[in-house]
């Protein structure tokens, strides 16, 4: 979140029961958000990163039975994970 938040911008984390949220600010929504979690998919091409950090929380979560999920509302980028009860 902070890598990728908006200059100036702000991140928020909640927790609330099973569920984690992770939100930073941000101007426009991400163009493909089904290729988020994919191995070497970059939003930004130009970047440093490989493009493994997220498809790697994703192999995490889905081996441990967490659910994330990405949404994009009201210029807030959010990854929500959900911890089995």
């Amino acid at each position: 979140s902070i890598k990728h938040n908006a200059e100036g911008g702000t991140i928020r984390i909640e927790i609330n029961g099973g569920i984690i949220k992770i939100s930073n600010s941000g101007n426009v929504p991400i163009e493909h958000p089904e290729r988020l979690f994919n191995r070497f998919y970059k939003v930004d091409p130009s970047s440093g990163s490989v493009g493994l950090g997220l498809a790697i929380v994703k192999k995490i979560c889905d081996t441990s039975s967490i659910i994330i999920d990405y949404s994009f509302v009201q210029n807030k980028h959010t990854f929500t994970l959900n911890f089995p009860l």
